[in-house]
C-alpha cells in the first residue's frame, strides 16, 4: 500500500510553486542552480524538464471514449482522432460478424454431414471469440489513447546522439 502510495506520487505531474502552471516529471531532469533575491538572502535550485507538456486539442473523456468503442466499432478510435485505427476495428469487427452469420445460415442446410456441420459450428464460434477479442481490444486501444492524449510525442533525442539518414 505505501509502496504504491510512493509510486503515485512520483509519476505525478508537480505543480510549480511559481503559478507557472504544470511541469512535468521527467526521469532526466537538469538542475539550474539561481541566485535569486527572494527577499530572506536565500539561494535556491529550480528544476525544470527537458520538455514540456502541452495540453492536446482533443480532449476526451477515456470511459466516454471506451462506451463509444462499445457501442459501434471504430467510434472510440475517431473520438481519439487516430481515423485509421478506427477503419481497423471497424473492418475486424464486420468480417467477424460476417462470417459469423456466413456459417450460421450454412448450418441450415439439410444435405450436410455430421462432420462438416462440426467443421462450420467451429468456424462459427471462432469468429463469434475473434469478434469478441477485436471488441475488447478496440475498447482498450480507445481508453488508453484518451489517456496518453495530452502527452507530447515529438521526438527530442539531441542532434548529437541523432544518427544521419543518409549515412553509409
Amino acid at each position: 500500500m505505501l509502496f504504491s502510495a510512493l509510486t503515485f506520487l512520483m509519476m505525478s505531474v508537480p505543480k510549480s510553486s511559481f503559478g507557472n502552471g504544470p511541469v512535468p516529471f521527467s526521469p532526466t531532469v537538469r538542475v539550474q542552480r539561481a541566485a535569486q533575491d527572494t527577499g530572506h538572502g536565500h539561494e535556491f535550485s529550480t528544476i525544470s524538464a527537458d520538455s514540456t507538456w502541452s495540453p492536446s486539442a482533443i480532449s476526451v473523456n477515456p470511459s466516454r471514449a471506451m462506451k463509444h468503442s462499445l457501442l459501434i466499432p471504430g467510434w472510440g478510435q475517431i473520438d481519439n482522432g487516430k481515423k485509421k485505427k478506427a477503419v481497423l476495428f471497424f473492418a475486424a469487427e464486420i468480417i467477424c460478424i460476417g462470417g459469423y452469420i456466413y456459417n450460421y445460415q450454412e448450418l441450415s442446410n439439410e444435405a450436410l454431414t455430421e462432420w462438416e456441420r462440426e467443421n462450420i459450428r467451429t468456424d462459427r464460434n471462432t469468429f463469434l471469440l475473434y469478434w469478441m477479442l477485436s471488441k475488447l481490444l478496440g475498447m482498450v486501444d480507445a481508453y488508453v489513447d484518451a489517456h496518453f492524449a495530452d502527452f507530447d510525442v515529438t521526438d527530442i533525442t539531441p542532434k548529437e546522439l541523432a544518427e544521419p539518414k543518409n549515412k553509409r
